[in-house]
C-alpha cells in the first residue's frame, strides 16, 4: 500500500468506520496515522510518492470531517445546484427594469452593474424569456455584412433624415398628405457614435444646410467626410455647402441603407426609446424632449456596436488623447 504498512492502522481498525476497508480510505488513513505518531509531512510524502500538498489536503479534510472526510467526493457542484444561479431578488430586479423601461438585456445588465449587481446580459435575457416577457423569434439568416468602423472622430459622419409621425390631431384626416409630419435631421459620427439631431417642420436642402452649419459649430471635432443617401434634401445646394467648407461627401448607392447603417440604427433607437414613449403635445415640446434624450444618448447610454464595447459615445471620444478634456456632449 505504501512504505508505512498496516502496522499503524491495525490497532485502530475495530473503532473505525466500516468504509476503512476501502483501499482508498485505508491509504489516506495510513498517512494520517503516521502524521499523528510524529512523522513529518516531507517523509510521509516521500514514502507515499506524492506531493506534500496532497498530504496536507487530506490532513485538513480529516481534521475537519474525521474519517468520512477521507471518502472520495464527486467533483463539481453539488447535485441540484447550479454555480451561476442568481438570487430571486435579482431576477425580480431584472423583470422590474424591463417592465419600467422595456430596455434590452444589455441595457438592463449595464443598469444593474451601476447598482452593484454584476451579471451577463444573456442571464437577463434567459430570465426574461423564462418569465414570458420576451418571446424569442426565429430570424431568417441573412448574408453577413462587412462591418467597419473609422479610426478617429470626424473621419466620416453619416447623415440622414427620419420622417416622424404627426402629433395627435395634426395629421391629414384623409391620410393623403404629409401634413403634420416632422423631420429629424441626424448626423452620427462613425467612430464614436455621437449623434447630433435636429427637428424641422419641413424637408428641404435649406434646412439641411442650416442643420449642418449648427452641427459644425457644436461638435468638438472637425468633419472630414459626410456620407448620405440620394434624397432630394441632399442634392446640389448641399454639395456646394460642403465643398465651400472643404468637407468631402459620398452618396450611397441607390437602395442600400446598409451603407448608412450607423445612422439607421440610431433612428431605430430614437424611435424605440424616445418617440414611442414621448407624451409631447406640440412641436416645441417634442424638440425639447429630443434634446434631453440626446444628452442621455451621448453621455450615459452604453453602446455595443462594433468597436464600442459597452462604452458611451462620450467615453469613446475621451479614449482619444486630444479629447480627454471633453466632459459633456451637448
Amino acid at each position: 500500500m505504501n512504505g508505512y504498512g498496516l502496522r499503524y492502522l491495525l490497532p485502530r481498525i475495530p473503532h473505525m468506520h466500516q468504509c476503512i476497508k476501502s483501499r482508498w480510505v485505508a491509504e489516506k488513513m495510513l498517512w494520517v496515522t503516521a502524521y499523528q505518531e510524529g512523522k513529518n509531512v516531507s517523509s510521509i510524502a516521500q514514502s507515499a510518492k506524492v506531493k506534500r500538498d496532497t498530504i496536507y489536503k487530506w490532513l485538513r479534510r480529516y481534521q475537519a470531517e474525521g474519517i468520512t472526510g477521507l471518502i472520495p467526493k464527486r467533483p463539481g457542484a453539488p447535485t441540484g445546484f447550479h454555480p451561476s444561479r442568481i438570487e430571486l431578488k435579482v431576477i425580480d430586479r431584472i423583470v422590474d427594469c424591463y417592465r419600467e423601461s422595456h430596455d434590452g438585456p444589455r441595457q438592463i445588465a449595464a443598469k444593474l452593474k451601476r447598482e452593484g449587481i454584476s451579471l451577463c446580459h444573456m442571464t437577463a435575457y434567459r430570465h426574461l424569456v423564462k418569465k414570458g416577457w420576451i418571446v424569442p423569434q426565429k430570424k431568417r439568416r441573412r448574408k453577413e455584412a462587412k462591418l467597419h468602423v473609422c479610426d478617429y472622430p470626424g473621419e466620416e459622419l453619416q447623415l440622414d433624415v427620419m420622417h416622424v409621425d404627426p402629433l395627435p390631431g395634426t395629421e391629414d384626416p384623409r391620410g393623403k398628405s404629409r401634413q403634420g409630419f416632422h423631420y429629424q435631421y441626424t448626423l452620427v459620427d462613425d467612430c464614436t457614435r455621437i449623434q447630433y439631431a435636429g427637428l424641422f417642420a419641413r424637408l428641404s436642402q435649406d434646412n439641411t444646410c442650416l442643420f449642418l452649419e449648427a452641427m459644425l459649430d457644436k461638435a468638438p471635432f472637425g468633419f472630414n467626410r459626410i456620407r448620405m443617401d440620394n434624397g432630394v434634401e441632399f442634392q446640389t445646394r448641399v454639395s456646394k455647402f460642403l465643398e465651400a467648407r472643404k468637407i468631402s461627401y459620398i452618396h450611397n448607392r441607390p437602395s442600400r441603407p446598409d451603407q448608412n447603417g450607423k445612422v439607421e440604427r440610431a433612428h431605430r433607437t430614437d424611435t424605440q426609446e424616445f418617440y414611442l414613449r414621448s407624451e409631447a403635445d406640440s412641436f416645441e415640446r417634442r424638440q425639447s424632449g429630443l434634446k434631453q434624450f440626446l444628452l442621455y444618448y451621448n453621455n450615459q447610454r452604453p453602446h455595443w456596436g462594433l468597436g464600442m464595447q459597452g462604452k458611451t459615445p462620450l467615453e469613446k471620444l475621451q479614449s482619444f488623447k486630444e479629447y480627454q478634456t471633453v466632459h459633456l456632449i451637448v
